[in-house]
C-alpha cells in the first residue's frame, strides 16, 4: 500500500507546466511530429558530477537526436547547457545547424578550469532550419536567480539559474512558445516558466527523488529548503515508507 502511495502520481500539471516522470528515450516517441517551438536543457555530460551523471551519460543526448529533430518545428532551437572540457563532443550532433555559444556569466569563480577559475557556462546554440530568436538578447547572460527566490540557500550545482533560463525561454520561444526540457532535473526552467508565465513547458525527469523535489518546488513555486536538505528529506520519507510496507 504505502509503495503505490508513494510512487502513484507520474506526472504534474500546474498553469503552463508539465513534469512527466520517465524515460526520455521512451516518452518523447509519444509525441507527436513538429510541436516544439524549443528544447531547452541541461543533458547529463558525463563527468562523474554525482553518481546521477556517471561516465558515458552524455551518450543518451546524442542518442535522442533524431527525436528532438522530429518533434521541432521545421523552424525551432535546441539550447543546452554543456561543459566546456566536453565543447569537441558536440560534432556527434549531424541534423542540427550550430548557431552560436552563449555565455552565463557567474558573480564569482564556480570551479576550476586548464587554465585557472572557471567564472562562466557555457550555452551551445543550434537550430532546425532557419530559426529567428523571439527577443534579442546579449551573448553573455547573468547567471541569477528571479527575484522571488534570489537569495535562498539552493546550493545545487545542476538546479540552472532561472533568470538565465527565463532569458533563454523569452529568446527561442517566446511568451507563448511550447518547450521541451528532456532532462528537467530539479525543474528549474520549469518554475523559470511558471514564476513568469512565458512559454509552456515540458519536462520530462527518469530519477523519481529529483522528480518529487522538483514537483515540490513547482507546488509551492519557491525553494523552502536547499535541494540537498529537500533530498535528504526525500530519503527518509521514502525508507520510513519502505519500512512499513515491510512490516
Amino acid at each position: 500500500m504505502f509503495r503505490k502511495l508513494f510512487f502513484e502520481t507520474k506526472e504534474y500539471e500546474k498553469k503552463n507546466v508539465k513534469l512527466i516522470l520517465g524515460d526520455s528515450r521512451e516518452i518523447i516517441r509519444e509525441f507527436p511530429d513538429s510541436c516544439f517551438d524549443a528544447i531547452i536543457t541541461d543533458p547529463p555530460y558525463g563527468v562523474e558530477f554525482d553518481g546521477y551523471d556517471r561516465r558515458g551519460a552524455e551518450e543518451v543526448f546524442f542518442e535522442l537526436e533524431e527525436e528532438f529533430f522530429r518533434v521541432l518545428k521545421k523552424s525551432g532551437w535546441l539550447v543546452f547547457w554543456w561543459p566546456t572540457k566536453k565543447l569537441p563532443d558536440v560534432a556527434k550532433l549531424k541534423l542540427f545547424q550550430y548557431r552560436w555559444m552563449l555565455i552565463a556569466e557567474m558573480k564569482g569563480s564556480v570551479g576550476k578550469c586548464a587554465v585557472g577559475d572557471r567564472h562562466y557556462s557555457p550555452l551551445l546554440v543550434f537550430s532546425k532550419g532557419n530559426a529567428k530568436v523571439r527577443s534579442r538578447c546579449s551573448d553573455i547572460l547573468p547567471a541569477r536567480e528571479l527575484p522571488q527566490i534570489e537569495g535562498l540557500r539552493i546550493k545545487q550545482r545542476d538546479f540552472k539559474p532561472t533568470y538565465t533560463q527565463s532569458l533563454l525561454i523569452s529568446m527561442f520561444a517566446g511568451k507563448n512558445g511550447k518547450i521541451l526540457d528532456p532532462f528537467a532535473g530539479f525543474g528549474s526552467l520549469l518554475l523559470a516558466s511558471l514564476l513568469t508565465g512565458m512559454g509552456e513547458v515540458v519536462g520530462i525527469e527518469k530519477d523519481e527523488e529529483r522528480f518529487d523535489v522538483a514537483r515540490r518546488i513547482l507546488e509551492e513555486e519557491t525553494i523552502s529548503a536547499s535541494i540537498p536538505e529537500l533530498l535528504e528529506a526525500k530519503s527518509r520519507d521514502r525508507s520510513v515508507l519502505l519500512f512499513r510496507e515491510e512490516r
